[in-house]
């Protein structure tokens, strides 16, 4: 990895140096050409934005304009123009940015596809859009029988002969460009407030294209004056000689006389002289000297005062660390400040070890000693901090000691109360936090004990009124988030009350479909599902009635062995492909993720046909396969035809079909959509079971989070599935009917 850090920094330098314009000559376009930001590209187009800028980026170096190579300039697809301005430090001072707009119209029957190619120039240095250009153009003339990626090679080809023109438009733009000159700009011996009068009027001068300061040099007193100087870079339209004179008359303009001037053509230095220093300065020492003598006089008097004070008010602490933070410059300390700083450091020591002796006292609850040494600490010293703490604090301890001893006797009589009261013992007292926690503990249990009765009555109320859902959210809430011995009274009276329930509910059975969220998708619990033009057992297949399909159940078989799936010809008329292979007769074929069936073709012809089944597996520990058809196939075929030989396609396109395995999950997707078996990588939010009968289950470590709503109850383990009952996950709504 260090070779290969090393070989792009090298890439990058030589690039710079390549590219770099020789100071005050003139510069030469360097482009970086780049499609416009915040656009979305879609799939099929990728191969057109490619040819496309390739197209121009040779048209550009053809005519002896240099571009870039974007893969040294580490600069990603959606940078904006701020982010490529950055690039100037790079040599790249011209970015063309362009757009392909791709869209489709019908003239008569004919679907012809418009390409509208649109570009700007922008200059990095000036932060400005210099030019633009636009072409559009129709197309109809697509292969015959042309799949995705030879649409999308079409596409790429059409998109790149537009680019070539709109390129060789961009040549003639650039050639008519104005000449542009890069300078280093030099201001020595200015005052600041001239300095920033030149920054102001830099751009008012004729012919600026860019200035940007590069470096602020070293400044010098002078007097009243502090005397500064600038660097500048700068890119002008001016040759140098007249570029000089403008300056020269800006400066004049603003009252600035300039004593010296050198013009190298690539660099142009501005002197401005103030020769009135050294006059003051033999002044200024001799009042230095007068001023010593105040100076000692006025520093000894302000520290003596300050000091008097903090003894007076037995501030020891405060004493020794203003002596040790206030350095005497040129002063010798005065004697007494020894003396005074040895009995003060005792003090604060035998203060520290008197408020240390009572936080031991008041550890073990002698609250009346603890206040008398306290109170002999903070004679000594009142800035003991500890001292102070303590003092302030021994009250409270006091009170957090008698809400304790009062939580004790409530324990069992009142909990609630006592959960208050221990709460305001542990902010009050934080030395009894370990007797705290265990009291909180049996308190804790106590009020569980509590709440868990009051549960059990409104379930077997919920019960009796046949509120199954409500029933079972209160017991299994209970039992999930009560801390409660399995032997407990509580316990099994809650496990009774859940068998129960149980035992008078009645899932879901048999092959079923979804409304609401998941309208369209249609669930079968059986090993074998089959497939054909019609149904023949609602229980066990499914039909497409595309009409190349053999008859019901004579077509194709889904099946499954264990963990894995399979898919069968069942000897059909016309055949099917698999994954772009001729499914043998009566073989099991084993099924994965995202392959096609391809059915109602020609056997003679060896042709897959145009009804395309796709096959996905469910992730996320789920066992089950979703079939669906695939849409992508239609969008160049003749609808007239389709719909004789389909008549039921729109309705067949919505629907999926599921053949469930022994747990199949459910998840959320980033859109918040349902994401049935995960297969969109969704976040698992619950599990569907089939137990003779539809059951569900929110995952446990969303169960709050992302709750599982039946009928509005949260659910907190597996329940059965009623029909026509309303199932609600992150807010998306379904249930769940016989077929």
């Amino acid at each position: 990895m260090k070779r290969h850090s090393v070989q792009r920094t090298l890439s990058l330098i030589l690039l710079a140096l390549l590219t770099l314009p020789a100071v005050g000559q003139q510069l030469q376009w360097h482009l970086v050409v780049q499609e416009k930001p915040d656009i979305n590209i879609p799939t099929e187009h990728i191969a057109a934005y490619r040819q496309a800028e390739e197209a121009i980026s040779s048209q550009l170096i053809s005519n002896e304009y240099e571009v870039a190579d974007k893969a040294l300039l580490n600069i990603s697809r959606n940078s904006d123009d701020k982010q490529i301005y950055g690039l100037v430090g790079e040599g790249v001072n011209l970015a063309l940015r362009y757009q392909i707009d791709i869209s489709t119209e019908m003239e008569a029957v004919v679907k012809k596809w418009r390409f509208n190619l649109s570009a700007y120039l922008v200059d990095l240095e000036s932060k400005k859009q210099i030019e633009t250009a636009s072409l559009m153009e129709m197309y109809s003339n697509v292969p015959n029988n042309c799949d995705q990626q030879c649409f999308s090679q079409w596409l790429a080809s059409k998109a790149s002969g537009l680019a070539r023109e709109l390129g060789a438009i961009f040549v003639q733009k650039l050639d008519y460009l104005p000449k542009r000159y890069h300078y280093d700009l030099e201001f020595h011996g200015f005052v600041g407030n001239e300095l920033e009068q030149v920054r102001q009027h830099l751009k008012q001068v004729e012919g600026f294209v860019f200035a940007e300061l590069t470096e602020k040099l070293g400044s010098r007193s002078q007097w009243l004056h502090q005397l500064e100087g600038a660097r500048y870079s700068y890119v002008s339209n001016l040759a140098p000689d007249e570029l000089d004179g403008a300056l020269f008359r800006q400066l004049s303009e603003l009252g600035i006389p300039v004593s010296q001037a050198k013009n190298t053509g690539e660099k142009l230095v501005f002197t401005r002289a103030m020769p009135y220093l050294w006059g003051y300065l033999l002044g200024l020492l001799l009042a230095l000297v007068g001023i010593y003598a105040i100076y000692v006089f006025a520093v000894l008097r302000h520290h003596n005062r300050a000091l008097d004070k903090l003894a007076h008010n037995r501030n020891a602490q405060q004493w020794l660390d203003y002596v040790a933070r206030h350095k005497l410059i040129a002063i010798p300390r005065p004697a007494y400040w020894h003396r005074q700083e040895k009995r003060f450091t005792a003090d604060v020591i035998q203060s520290q070890q008197m408020s240390q002796q009572a936080w031991l006292l008041a550890e073990k609850g002698d609250y009346t000693q603890a206040q008398l040494k306290v109170t002999h600490a903070l004679e000594l010293n009142t800035d003991n901090h500890n001292a102070i703490e303590l003092k302030d604090s021994i009250v409270n301890y006091q009170r957090g000691y008698d809400r304790y001893v009062l939580a004790k006797k409530e324990l069992h009589s009142h909990p609630q109360q006592a959960a208050k009261l221990l709460q305001e013992a542990a902010e009050l007292n934080p030395h009894l936090s370990e007797e705290i926690a265990k009291l909180t503990k049996q308190n804790s249990h106590a009020m569980q004990v509590t709440d868990a009765k009051s549960v059990i009555t409104q379930a077997q109320s919920a019960l009796d009124m046949q509120q199954f859902y409500l029933a079972y959210s209160l017991v299994d809430g209970a039992l999930s988030q009560f801390n409660l011995e399995v032997s407990s009274p509580e316990c099994l009276q809650l496990a009774a009350l859940r068998r129960q329930i149980d035992q008078q509910c009645a899932a879901v059975t048999g092959a079923s479909a979804a409304t609401g969220a998941l309208a369209g998708y249609l669930f079968y619990p059986s090993a074998e599902l089959q497939l054909g033009r019609k149904i023949d057992n609602q229980q066990t297949s499914f039909g497409i009635g595309f009409k190349r399909h053999s008859r019901a159940g004579k077509q194709n078989t889904f099946s499954r062995k264990g963990n894995a799936f399979f898919v069968t010809d069942q000897s059909s008329t016309n055949g099917s492909f698999y994954g772009g292979q001729r499914l043998p007769a009566k073989q099991l074929i084993r099924v994965q993720h995202e392959k096609l069936l391809c059915t109602g073709g020609s056997l003679n012809n060896n042709e897959p046909g145009i009804c395309h089944i796709k096959t996905l597996l469910a992730k996320q520990g789920s066992n089950a396969l979703i079939l669906k058809l695939n849409a992508n196939v239609f969008q160049f075929a003749d609808d007239a035809s389709i719909n004789t030989a389909w008549p039921s396609m729109e309705e067949d396109l919505l629907k999926r079909w599921v053949l469930l395995g022994d747990v199949l999950h459910i998840g959320v997707d980033e859109k918040g959509n349902l994401d049935v078996g995960c297969i969109n990588n969704g976040t698992s939010v619950a599990k569907v079971f089939y137990d003779d009968g539809f059951y569900i289950a929110p995952e446990l470590k969303d169960a709050q989070n992302q709750p599982v709503l039946i009928d509005g109850y949260t659910m907190y383990g597996r329940v059965p599935i009623f029909a026509q009952h309303d199932i609600s996950i992150c807010g998306q709504s379904f249930s769940l009917n016989n077929i």
